[in-house]
Order: C-alpha cells, then sequence, then structure tokens
C-alpha cells in the first residue's frame, strides 16, 4: 500500500468589518456631488469611480458616522486594528484614504487637527442660508 502525502496549508487573516448597524445607508452623498457606496466600497462622482481597498472604505465610513466629520487616533486605531495601531500604520492609512479621495474629487480632504483628523467637506449651496444684514 502506497501513502501519499498531501501538504495542508491553513492561513489565518482577521478581517476588522465596520458595524454596518450603525450607519444602515448604503449609499452617502458628499456635499461635492460624490457618492460614497458602503457596501460595495466605491467613491464616484461624475463618471469617475474608485474602488476603495477594505481599510479606507471601513475609515471613510467611520468619518462619515461622525457628526463633526472628525476622529482621534485613538479612535481610528481602535476601529481599524483593536489599539494596536502604531503611528506609521495611521499615518499610511490616511494617507491611502487622502489618495483615494483625489483621485474622484479634490474637494474633499483629511486634515490634521489639534491631533485629531477630520474630514473637511466642501461647502455646499444646500447647507447655506440667506440672511439680511
Amino acid at each position: 500500500m502506497q501513502k501519499k502525502l498531501v501538504r495542508k496549508e491553513v492561513v489565518e487573516r482577521v478581517i476588522h468589518v465596520a458595524d454596518v448597524a450603525i450607519e444602515a445607508a448604503k449609499f452617502h452623498q458628499l456635499p461635492d456631488g460624490s457618492l460614497f457606496d458602503s457596501f460595495a466600497g466605491t467613491l464616484t462622482k461624475e463618471g469617475l469611480t474608485k474602488q476603495l481597498p477594505p481599510q479606507s472604505m471601513i475609515l471613510l465610513g467611520l468619518f462619515l458616522r461622525k457628526k463633526n466629520h472628525r476622529l482621534s487616533s485613538f479612535e481610528i486605531e481602535q476601529e481599524l486594528w483593536n489599539g494596536r495601531g502604531t503611528a506609521e500604520k495611521l499615518r499610511q492609512a490616511i494617507q491611502r484614504l487622502r489618495r483615494d479621495l483625489k483621485a474622484v474629487s479634490s474637494d474633499v480632504v483629511i486634515k490634521n487637527v489639534n491631533g485629531d483628523y477630520v474630514l473637511k467637506l466642501p461647502i455646499s449651496s444646500n447647507n447655506l442660508t440667506v440672511t439680511d444684514a
């Protein structure tokens, strides 16, 4: 009886998925006209579509769920790496999302404000009110 050796390889990878129950909306309309499909992970504006990598998709979703679009380094590290992120990982994640946003819209940017990261959205004419001086 001849024995056959079979090589088995087990690969484990933890993938952290954003809690979609917090924000049930599939589409997020940004003030600059961009449309973020949070389930497909695409950002679209005027015929341009960018498929976001999973980390950028989660990070953009985090920014959009926050009322003031402001996240601390701690919040980002907790969500993306369960608190085990490094300053370099954080910098790379923000840079990657900045590049992804710029590929579709130069109007939406991420700024570092007093140690927090803020998704800056352009002012929409729909958000302006006219008052008498």
